[in-house]
């Protein structure tokens, strides 16, 4: 609704049976803007593996280190292949897990291309480290991209520009 008639709404959604929720809920919603991906965001294009949370189909991942998950085949693309040059991208939410870093080196053309976009995510540090990169390297990352950090309170229903040592030390 809030991109309006002409905007759009690209989800992406790896798992299968997630995917199938995220179609049952655009129709029911309604929404003709919505277009749903059956793939993971991630660095590079092609086939990888997901690593299936047995009691929570919110916590897959494409990164994991340990024994206890199923792992299943997936797709995966970076936002650079999924977007032609200069296609214009307002906004960005990702909660995927650990993989925002790697998300955020696949989208570094369409950052460019779109210099007033914002990006809303997750910062789950163990996460990230789980999936081999730094908490630190992910918001240097941002920063260094032009991003102001900004800590979302939902309790409290504010915003507040924030440090990466602010966020850091949460």
């Amino acid at each position: 609704k809030l991109v309006g008639s002409e905007g759009r709404v690209i989800a992406f959604e790896p798992e299968e049976e997630n995917f199938h929720f995220l179609l049952k809920n655009i129709e029911a919603n309604g929404y003709s803007n919505v277009q749903a991906i059956p793939s993971a965001v991630s660095d590079t294009s092609g086939m990888a593996h997901i690593y299936l949370s047995a009691g929570n189909s919110g916590d897959h991942r494409i990164h994991y280190r340990g024994t206890d998950r199923t792992q299943k085949e997936i797709r995966q693309i970076s936002l650079d292949d999924f977007f032609k040059p200069s296609e214009r991208v307002d906004f960005i939410k990702m909660d995927i897990q650990g993989a925002e870093y790697v998300a955020l080196k696949g989208m570094k053309r369409v950052l460019a291309d779109n210099p007033d976009i914002i990006i809303v995510s997750e910062f789950w540090p163990e996460g990230l480290r789980a999936s081999g990169h730094s908490p630190e390297s992910f918001l240097e990352s941002l920063q260094s991209q032009g991003f102001s950090l900004a800590y979302i309170d939902e309790k409290q229903g504010v915003v507040t520009k924030t440090s990466s040592q602010a966020l850091l030390n949460l």
